[in-house]
């Protein structure tokens, strides 16, 4: 498998285990159409004294990416710079404009030596390093470059365990 293929997966597997962590679930299609997995809220309803389990309705839609740390332009405290592809950027304006559940890009930052992307012992999986998450603003517009599309993103956009239920509430 290449490392790209590697990083693509851990950024898939980071989103799912969080998601199950609290008690969401997820959908990966396995072909690409701009979308690489959808989180599923859920809810419970009691019918007859039982519990059952349903989906709300509710979902973020996910496109993942993963680079490492020497990719990234990090010159500041606050914001990041990711040269995100131009075609992707234009996906996530375009899902943007015609959705009212837009796209939301996911960017899954690992330590630039593979070696130190996970560790494992008798205690811990540790994976390292950071997950952030990325939506246009309203007024940007389509990217005419043909490569790549240099995008701001804020470091308080972290993907920890709670932003899925942010998103859910803002998105929704």
């Amino acid at each position: 498998m290449t490392e790209e293929l590697i990083k693509e997966s851990f950024s898939i597997k980071y989103l799912e285990t969080l998601a199950t962590f609290n008690g969401y679930t997820t959908d990966w299609s396995g072909k690409d159409f701009g979308r690489d997995l959808t989180i599923n809220e859920i809810s419970t309803r009691t019918q007859n004294g039982k519990t059952r389990f349903i989906e709300t309705g509710k979902s973020l839609k996910i496109q993942a990416k993963a680079t490492t740390e020497n990719s990234i332009v990090d010159d500041n405290n606050t914001s990041f710079k990711y040269d995100l592809e131009a075609k992707t950027f234009n996906d996530l304006i375009y899902r943007n404009i015609q959705n009212s559940c837009p796209l939301i890009l996911f960017v899954f930052i690992l330590p630039s030596n593979k070696n130190q992307w996970m560790e494992l012992n008798d205690d811990n999986l540790l994976l390292r390093k950071n997950a952030y998450w990325f939506v246009p603003d309203t007024t940007e517009i389509e990217t005419l470059n043909t490569k790549t599309k240099r995008i701001i993103i804020n470091k308080a956009n972290r993907f920890n365990l709670e932003t899925i239920q942010e998103l859910m509430n803002t998105y929704n």
